[in-house]
């Protein structure tokens, strides 16, 4: 491609890393959540006098699905009874409504009882002995039991204080999953924040124990602005900007760099010069005049010559 006297060409790198410790530098404080983590690579120069523009994306993401659907971002619940606040943490792990029931009752002890409703997937709680209330703000396990922001208080009913959650359960850990990087970044809104680290927004679309599988043509690209680039931090979290337990298991990347640069004209070598002289044509001789060219020039010689005394050749 020409621009001007010019000529821009494509100068592609490819950079593949994995949050594997001994690729990286994890900087999770507990590190077995392999979700923190700083990269370094070989100098790679994306800006200098002969660069126009370079763009940065990811062809490859794949993603254990190793985390636990219950685990350190959802699974606190706070209830008051006749004004006593009670905080109750179920244990980590891979949970269905049925698992879970059993873990609320072994949790909340004697007096709670929970159910299913399997037709409109709600949870209806109960308490035996006390009215109580659920504190929405101070909960995370809102979105798996079926409420939002908004507090609950049981009514009597049937002999027992009872409350049916206002909204389905949901045992979906993650729908999806974002990687972001200070280092690159780019003004998008995630969730109900708009971040300027924010890379790309992967879809959890596998199973439990499988792999989240993300690939992108090239047709997605961000323009960035890096003189070098030697090392860069990777960050994987929720929509919510809290980093996931991957329990140890490691997350794969392929990241290209698109740098478009300059070739100048370069001035020919002597060399060049020479072959190029050499594939010239060789300059015509001049021929010799003819009079029967031009018969004026023989009337002239046949006047001029007595007086000259000239000798025709």
């Amino acid at each position: 491609m020409e621009q001007g006297n010019n000529y821009v060409y494509l100068d592609q790198r490819t950079v593949d890393f994995s949050t594997e410790e001994t690729a990286c530098t994890i900087l999770n404080a507990v590190p077995s959540w392999k979700s923190q983590a700083l990269i370094k690579i070989p100098t790679m120069v994306l800006q200098d006098d002969e660069t126009l523009y370079t763009y940065f994306y990811f062809t490859s993401v794949i993603i254990p699905a190793s985390f636990y659907n219950i685990n350190e971002n959802n699974n606190k619940l706070v209830i008051t009874v006749i004004g006593i606040t009670y905080t109750y943490l179920f244990d980590y792990g891979d949970y269905n409504a049925l698992d879970f029931i059993t873990q609320f009752k072994s949790k909340l002890g004697a007096n709670y009882n929970i159910t299913f409703n399997k037709i409109t997937s709600k949870f209806t709680i109960t308490n035996s002995v006390s009215p109580f209330t659920i504190i929405a703000s101070s909960s995370t396990c809102n979105k798996v039991l079926g409420f939002t922001t908004t507090n609950i208080s049981s009514t009597f009913s049937g002999g027992l204080n009872t409350t049916v959650m206002p909204f389905t359960c949901n045992f979906i850990a993650y729908p999806r999953i974002c990687i972001r990087s200070t280092d690159f970044g780019k003004n998008t809104l995630v969730g109900s924040q708009i971040r300027n680290d924010n890379l790309i927004t992967i879809t959890n679309n596998t199973s439990k124990n499988g792999m989240i599988i993300y690939e992108n043509s090239g047709t997605e690209k961000m323009l960035i602005q890096i003189q070098e680039l030697q090392f860069f931090t990777i960050e994987i979290c929720d929509e919510n900007g809290n980093y996931i337990n991957f329990n140890n298991q490691a997350c794969y990347f392929t990241m290209n760099f698109d740098i478009y640069r300059i070739l100048p004209e370069r001035l020919p070598t002597m060399r060049t010069i020479i072959q190029t002289n050499n594939r010239q044509e060789p300059i015509k001789k001049k021929k010799k005049l003819e009079y029967k060219e031009f018969p004026e020039l023989e009337l002239l010689e046949t006047y001029m010559k007595p007086m000259l005394n000239l000798t025709t050749v």
